[in-house]
């Protein structure tokens, strides 16, 4: 069996800005080595372009589109292309010229006016190489260049203007209630007609305008204080400016009304799920294209400041201190992942169309903004840091942020209840307990149960950081449906778990600390007492049971309990009471689930004979692997993991059902009216696109309530007039 590999694609679609395409049906996006391209008004996505190294830009000309890769050769064979940018008809380059150290590196900006046949002129040579795409930008004349906290203005060779020099440089005494000054910086730039944008991290942008025929005069720029965190901008041709902000919005603001700018009320989006990480701006102005904080997508029309359309993407926390979770597998839905979403939220994720296909909010709290550094100011929310999942039931932990670090690690303990059996939508919260300490695993009786049990027998088996073993056990008595079981909580010999198995016919396994010593103890989860130990193994860090059947086995391997240690495999056999088979190896973690069993480590993934040890086959990443859990069936496997950048990899089989854009097939019952009802729905349809109504939302329901709570008249008026229209039989 020979795997492919795939890498977080969807993912970072911050990096690089969106390209809209002809007629703004289309809108292309970056991730990685491939290119997304998304239908504007539905959401969905139309084609994925792959490529074998980084993509950098993405361009649209003469009704074609250009993807350019960071491999060029234009002044040596190793040189490396860093950014792409588009002014009119022409395509500027920055090109990074790599020497044989360090200090020879530089960038140059070139330019081109035909993809088909690059001939590139080199129009500038930067003093400094530039490692973020926003802190520069380039016009026909000119280009900008950012600092720390100084703005440069870099003349083409063959420009009128006067040679390279300061433009302008801020001081921190200006911000008196800033804590640390030397935080302060530009965050952005961007060059729109014979304007200059730059933003700094405080929330402030400066515009300085004619700036082709002012620059002699150094005139002092005009500043919008737009918000009080850094933000992110997109300016239009008209040079309205649009802010995404850390509190959730994005404003509109008009540049050329008055010197400082007015700020649009009634035309501001706000009310998103996370803050703003990224806008880009149609060529016609148009369409705004938002990428948020959790790698979500959302398109609005620049006019109205409404919403056309949520791409379906793969959403991931791109602050890696928000992802608390790791990778689960759903019992319920073996072909899924779960793993943290948004802020307090756990999602349900397709690995091989690259989607996130449900999400479940547990923490149900408001929007949460980003942290303001340079004020010290950091908000408070919650966060699930670990699940346990079972055919009909969730259980989540969270915590506090605050409490996490100060050490008090109060635990809210969630129980969900699955309304269908193997949704990942309906869900609904039947209890929630207080734990003083923090919960390090989790366990049900129903485990290994995949079929629909009855909800009254499952118990809990709760470890926390203190070594404290409990049940938590139903009763439909009380109204909370769940309480301890004081009978069964215990801490043995005072010491700490760092492993937990499965529970496997009322028996499960841990491993605990005492005094740098490691021992195994099998319990009986009815009465809670040690049935067997072991403490002839060194260095003990996790253990699993086997799985119940092998892959193309029909022996029964549900006795065996696998153990990893620091340099070596072992299998111990309960019906023997004894160590079956040892493998030295170090430094490998283990998974296990009902048909197959693995060890891996950074690189490799071993598939072995849990009854002997020895390997069956191996499958190697390009990336380091800091966990990997398997997916899918028996007769397609599929491997993901998280790398230690906390970037999701997939390995799996080439064929079309690990097709990347593999739509589930609907299937309709067949039945002998079936074709009738296909021909009146055939009927129906037809009909009703002879004439089609417009879907909006009735007037009367806008007006209902009190006045001073009514929409403005700006959006009621258009509404009003929406109503009354119909379309076109045509």
């Amino acid at each position: 069996m020979k795997l492919v590999e795939e890498e977080h694609i969807g993912g970072d679609l911050h990096r690089f800005p969106a390209c809209f395409g002809k007629d703004n049906k289309h809108v292309f996006l970056i991730s990685g080595t491939h290119v997304i391209g998304f239908d504007v008004y539905t959401g969905k996505r139309i084609c994925l372009l792959k490529h074998g190294t980084q993509v950098v830009g993405v361009t649209w000309k003469n009704d074609k589109t250009y993807v350019l890769e960071s491999q060029v050769s234009i002044h040596t064979e190793f040189d490396e292309l860093s950014h792409v940018y588009q002014v009119g008809e022409k395509i500027f380059l920055v090109v990074l010229l790599i020497g044989k150290i360090y200090a020879e590196h530089e960038h140059r900006v070139y330019s081109l006016t035909n993809l088909d046949d690059p001939k590139p002129n080199m129009m500038a040579i930067l003093p400094d190489i530039v490692k973020n795409r926003g802190l520069f930008d380039v016009s026909d004349e000119f280009a900008v260049f950012a600092t720390q906290k100084k703005i440069h203005l870099l003349p083409y060779k063959k420009s009128k203007m006067e040679e390279n020099s300061l433009l302008y440089e801020f001081h921190h005494k200006h911000f008196q209630r800033v804590v640390n000054s030397n935080l302060l910086c530009y965050d952005g730039v961007q060059i729109v007609g014979d304007s200059l944008f730059a933003s700094m991290n405080i929330g402030r942008i400066y515009i300085w305008h004619n700036i082709k025929e002012g620059f002699s005069k150094k005139r002092p720029p005009i500043f919008v204080h737009v918000h009080s965190n850094a933000i992110t901008f997109a300016i239009s041709n008209h040079q309205t400016m649009f802010c995404g902000s850390g509190d959730c919005k994005i404003t509109k603001w008009h540049t050329k009304t008055s010197g400082a700018g007015r700020w649009q009320y009634p035309q501001q989006l706000d009310g998103l799920d996370v803050p703003v990480r990224l806008l880009s701006i149609s060529e016609d102005s148009t369409l705004l294209l938002s990428v948020l904080d959790d790698n979500s997508l959302l398109i609005a029309q620049t006019s109205t400041m409404t919403v056309v359309s949520r791409p379906e993407v793969l959403l991931w926390p791109m602050d890696v201190q928000q992802h608390w979770l790791g990778l689960y597998m759903d019992p319920s839905r073996p072909e899924y992942l779960l793993t943290s979403g948004r802020l307090g939220l756990i999602q349900w994720i397709d690995p091989v169309r690259w989607l996130t296909i449900g999400m479940l909010d547990v923490t149900e709290e408001n929007l949460k903004v980003r942290d303001n550094l340079l004020y010290e100011e950091k908000e408070i929310w919650s966060n699930v840091y670990l699940i346990l999942l079972t055919q009909n039931s969730i259980v989540t932990c969270e915590c506090h942020r605050e409490d996490l670090q100060l050490d008090r690690n109060k635990t809210l303990i969630k129980f969900f209840h699955r309304l269908t059996p193997g949704s990942v939508k309906d869900f609904k919260l039947e209890d929630i307990m207080v734990h003083e300490d923090r919960v390090l695993f989790l366990q049900s009786s129903h485990d290994e149960i995949l079929s629909s049990s009855k909800l009254e027998s499952e118990e809990v088996l709760r470890i926390d950081e203190l070594g404290i073993t409990s049940v938590l056990v139903r009763d439909e008595r009380r109204s909370g449906r769940r309480r301890a079981d004081l009978h069964r909580s215990l801490q043995w010999q005072d010491s700490l778990v760092i492993s937990c198995s499965r529970i496997r016919e009322g028996t499960f396994a841990t491993i605990n600390t005492l005094q740098s010593y490691s021992y195994v103890l099998i319990w009986d989860l009815a009465s809670l007492n040690v049935l067997d130990y072991i403490d002839s193994l060194n260095g003990v860090k996790q253990v699993q049971w086997a799985p119940i059947k092998q892959i193309a086995s029909s022996e029964d391997t549900s006795h065996i309990l696998l153990i990893t240690c620091l340099d070596c495999v072992a299998a111990y056999d309960l019906h023997l009471g004894s160590i079956t088979w040892i493998v030295p190896q170090s430094n490998l973690k283990i998974y296990a689930n009902t048909f197959m069993c693995y060890v891996y480590n950074m690189k490799h993934i071993t598939l072995f004979d849990c009854q002997t040890g020895q390997p069956k086959q191996r499958f190697s990443s390009s990336k380091k692997l800091t966990q990997v859990i398997a997916t899918g069936d028996e007769n397609n496997l599929r491997f993901s993991g998280l790398t230690d950048e906390d970037k999701l990899i997939l390995l799996k089989e080439s064929n079309d059902t690990n097709s990347t854009f593999q739509q589930a097939a609907q299937v309709t019952k067949k039945t002998p009216f079936s074709s009738l009802i296909e021909k009146a729905k055939t009927a129906a349809k037809e009909k009703s696109e002879r004439i089609q109504p417009v879907h909006s939302p009735s007037v009367k329901k806008l007006l209902d309530g009190p006045v001073y709570a009514l929409a403005p008249i700006t959006q009621l008026a258009p509404a009003f007039v929406k109503s009354c229209l119909i379309k076109s039989s045509n």
